[in-house]
C-alpha cells in the first residue's frame, strides 16, 4: 500500500532559520523529535496553514498541501523581513504514505508518523505516480476526523475546535508565537462546544457540498467541510452530535473516533 499525496516540500535554510520558524509556528522545535505536525496561525489566532516540519542536519523541510505552497511562501516572506533565511520550493521531492517501515521507498529523506493514522509519511525523490488511491487515504482520514487544509477554513477555523491539540500541533509551553495569546485563552477560558467530527451518510438523497448547512430537526447545528464516499467531515455543535442530523435532504449520524473526548455538550 502506497499513497502519493498532493503535497509540496519547502526547504528552509540560513543562520536564522530556527529562530524565524520558532517564533511563528505553533509547535516547539526544541522537542526531541525529528518531525512535528504544526500550524501557522494569523495574528488573531485563527487557522492559516497546517503542515509537517522536519529538522534534517542544518535545515528544515516543510510538507504542505500543494495548493497552498505559493501562498505559504508569500506569507513566510512577509514575516521574514531582514532575517537570514532562504526559502526554496523543492519540486523534485514528493510525499508518500506507507503502511509500515518495511514499505519505505529507497532513497527517502525522512519518515514520520501520520498523526493518529496508522501510516508512515515520508519525503522521497518524485516517483511520478499518477494514481495512488488518494481517495482511499482521504476516506480513512475522514473517518478519523483528521482535517487538512482542504477542509479547514482560513481565518475562521479555531485550532482547538479542529482537534489540533490532540493531533500534536499546538504547544502551550514554548515562548511566544503568532496567535499564541488567543490560543492560550481559548484553551483556558473558552468552552469548546463546536468540533470537527465525522458523519456517516445513512440516507444519501442529494449532493453534499462544502458549507452546506446541517440541521437537527429545524435547528442549524453546523455545516459540511468535505465529503469522501459515505462519510463527510463536518463542523457541528457538540450537544447535537447524538441527534439524527439532516443536510440537503440526506440523513447523517455522528460516529466519534475514541480520541475526540474534550468537548462541552451544554
Amino acid at each position: 500500500m502506497l499513497y502519493q499525496l498532493n503535497r509540496a516540500i519547502i526547504k528552509v535554510t540560513g543562520a536564522d532559520a530556527y529562530n524565524f520558524l520558532q517564533k511563528l509556528i505553533t509547535v516547539d522545535l526544541d522537542v526531541n523529535k525529528q518531525t512535528l505536525y504544526s500550524c501557522l496561525l494569523n495574528n488573531k489566532g485563527k487557522y492559516d496553514y497546517d503542515f509537517f516540519i522536519s529538522k534534517i542536519d542544518d535545515y528544515f523541510l516543510i510538507d504542505i498541501n500543494n495548493h497552498e505552497v505559493q501562498r505559504f511562501l508569500q506569507t513566510l516572506k512577509m514575516y521574514k523581513l531582514i532575517a537570514k533565511v532562504n526559502l526554496e520550493h523543492l519540486e523534485n521531492l514528493s510525499v508518500v504514505v506507507v503502511a509500515s517501515n518495511s514499505m519505505l521507498p529507497e532513497g527517502y529523506l525522512c519518515a514520520y508518523s501520520d498523526r493518529l493514522l496508522d501510516f508512515i509519511r515520508c519525503i522521497v525523490p518524485s516517483l511520478g505516480v499518477k494514481n495512488s488511491n488518494i481517495t482511499e487515504y482521504n476516506y480513512l482520514r475522514y473517518k478519523m476526523a483528521i482535517p487538512e487544509s482542504e477542509e479547514l477554513i482560513v481565518a475562521k477555523s479555531i485550532p482547538l475546535q479542529c482537534g489540533m491539540e490532540e493531533l500534536g500541533a499546538l504547544s502551550f509551553n514554548k515562548g511566544c508565537y503568532l496567535g499564541q495569546e488567543f490560543t492560550n485563552s481559548s484553551k483556558h477560558r473558552m468552552s469548546i462546544r463546536h468540533r470537527i467530527v465525522p458523519l456517516k451518510i445513512i440516507k444519501d438523497v442529494n449532493p453534499l457540498h462544502k458549507l452546506n448547512t446541517i440541521y437537527s430537526k429545524d435547528v442549524e447545528v453546523g455545516y459540511i467541510l468535505g465529503r469522501e464516499q459515505d462519510y463527510v467531515l463536518a463542523f457541528i455543535l457538540m450537544k447535537h452530535h447524538q441527534d439524527n442530523l439532516v443536510c440537503n435532504g440526506s440523513e447523517l449520524i455522528c460516529i466519534l473516533p475514541s480520541w475526540i473526548q474534550n468537548f462541552n455538550t451544554d
